[in-house]
Order: structure tokens, then sequence, then C-alpha cells
């Protein structure tokens, strides 16, 4: 009784019982936050099944490459990094499709399934012949187009940038998956399925220093990419889809040769992994972008904020400061 009683006296306190009220005030805040939480996550819940469902959706069922008894797939690049991941992985889970290569090497590993088309994209004269030899050999099956190939110039300032190399990086990067949508890609609005995927860069968004050519080129090719893909909507064509990856940084040779720093929120990214999330979103029909890892999906948002809140970031990320200079 006498713990009871002190208890009781306790609680009566002036001290406690402001106390109690405060914690009682705190919880219900806690609870309607939580409620608010709640309803703002089923909401996007909702909007993200809807965003999806858009994004499969069309006119016409989207057909899987494995509903083709003659399928062609047409890849720039696919002789190393990403785009070997790409080939692999379309050779190991499409068994009826044929994949038409184009590349200034030659595929490390052939394959009866696989044909090289030896180019250098910086000559638009090869890339012309090279297309022109595609299309007759069954460019009418063509079912999926990667633009994958990419080049960078050297690590340089802004006015080190070489005339020769600025052209040769948007030769290979913005030009030529121009030159191969325009010339592969069937009649809109026909019965002639084809998935059409862009390969661009965060740093296309992001420009960070000693990379103006490149981020430049990876620029225009995204421009390239959504003003095709909003012209297809807007003429509301179903035939053709399109996506555009917008990867960080891979683990592929063309950026290697130095630490990344800031791993921890800016991870290197797994050309496997990609190369697979890339195969789910063709064999489904998903058109949009796809983002990876998690800071790829706010490079715009970052680049939308003031000035002040950019450097800051930047600085915080070492974006600017972490590249070697070439020599």
């Amino acid at each position: 009784m006498r713990s009871i009683d002190a208890l009781v006296g306790l609680l009566i306190r002036p001290n406690a019982v402001l106390l109690l009220i405060v914690v009682v005030f705190l919880l219900i805040r806690s609870l309607k936050l939580a409620s608010g939480c709640g309803a703002v996550y089923a909401m996007l819940r909702v909007l993200y099944r809807a965003d999806f469902q858009y994004r499969c959706g069309g006119s016409s069922k989207w057909r899987s490459l494995h509903d083709y008894k003659v399928c062609k797939v047409v890849i720039t690049g696919g002789s190393s990094g990403l785009g070997r991941s790409l080939v692999e992985e379309i050779l190991r889970g499409f068994p009826d499709v044929v994949v038409f290569n184009i590349d200034i090497k030659a595929s490390p590993q052939p394959n009866d399934r696989l044909i090289d088309f030896r180019c250098d994209l910086r000559s638009s004269e090869m890339l012309e012949q090279t297309l022109k030899l595609i299309k007759q050999s069954g460019g009418n099956d063509i079912r999926l187009i990667v633009n994958n190939a990419g080049i960078r110039s050297r690590y340089e300032g802004l006015k080190d940038v070489r005339g020769q190399d600025l052209e040769d990086v948007f030769a290979v990067n913005s030009r030529a998956p121009l030159r191969v949508i325009q010339e592969l890609t069937p009649e809109e609005g026909s019965e002639e399925q084809c998935f059409i995927v862009n390969v661009s860069s965060s740093l296309g968004i992001l420009s960070a220093a000693k990379v103006g050519a490149y981020a430049a080129s990876k620029a225009a090719l995204i421009a390239f990419h959504k003003s095709y893909a909003f012209e297809l909507e807007s003429k509301r064509v179903s035939n053709i889809r399109t996506l555009l990856v917008v990867p960080g940084q891979l683990d592929t040779d063309m950026f290697s040769g130095f630490d990344p720093p800031r791993q921890f929120f800016a991870p290197v990214l797994s050309k496997e992994r990609l190369a697979a999330k890339i195969l789910q979103h063709v064999d489904k029909g998903i058109r949009g972008d796809l983002t990876s890892p998690l800071y790829a999906k706010f490079a715009y948002l970052l680049m939308a904020m003031p000035y002040s809140v950019q450097s800051i970031a930047r600085r915080l990320s070492r974006i600017d400061e972490c590249l070697p200079d070439d020599n």
C-alpha cells in the first residue's frame, strides 16, 4: 500500500502532471504523424502501381523475346563491359535470339547465334555501311536495339579539350545511336514490335569536372531519347517502346584507374546486375527510365537545387575532385 501511495503522490506533483501531459500530447502527435505517413505511403504505392501499369501498357500486348521464332537483337559495343554482359545474358536466356554485335573489336568468345559487325563508330561511312549490311541480314526481324557503345575523352579541363576528341566522342555516344534508331526501327504503327534501349550516364546530368566532352555527349543522348520517346507518345505509337538507362559508375574499364570516393553513398554498379535489370524491362515491355544505383535517381533533383546546395553536395561527394589527370 505504501508503494502505491508513494506512486500516487508522485503522479499528482505539478511537475509530474506537466510531464505526463507533454508525453500524452507527443504520443497523440506521433500517432497522427504515423497515420499521416501511412496515408502518404499508401498513396505513393497506388501511384507507383499506376505508373508501372502505364509503363507496361499500350494499345496492343507487348510480346516477349521468347514469343518469337525468328528474333534478332542489335547491340553496339557488345564485345566488352556492360555490352558483353548483355550479350551473354541474352544468349543464355533467349535460345532463339540471334545477336548482331556492332563493335570495333570482335567478341571474346564466338557463338553460333552471335554475329560481329566490325565497325568504328567514329566513322560515319563505316556506320552507314554496317547499317546497310544489317538491314540486308534480316532487318525486318529486329525486336531489340541496345545503343550501348560509348567512349570518353581524356580526363582534362575544358580549355584542353581537343576538337577531334570532341567529334569522336559525340560520334560514338550521340550520333551513332541516332542513326541506328533511324535506320533499324520498324514503321510506326505497324505490327512489328521493337524495343529501344539507350544507355546514357548520370554524368550526362551531373556533368563532373574533367569529363566535359563525355558528359555533354551523354546529355545529348538523353535529349535525343526524351524527344523521341515523347514523340512516340504524342503519336500514340505502341509498337516501338523506349528505355533510357542512366547508371552511375559501372565496374568497367572506361572509368577504371582510380578509387571512387564516398562509395558508401555512391557505390560502383555491377554490370551483370544492370544487364539483368535491363532485360527484365525489355521482356515486360517496361518503358521510361532505369536509373541505378539509388543516388543516380536524385541526379535531376540535385541539379534543380539552388547553386549553393549543389556546390555543397558536390564538395561532400568529391565528384569534381576524384578524377586524375590524363597525361
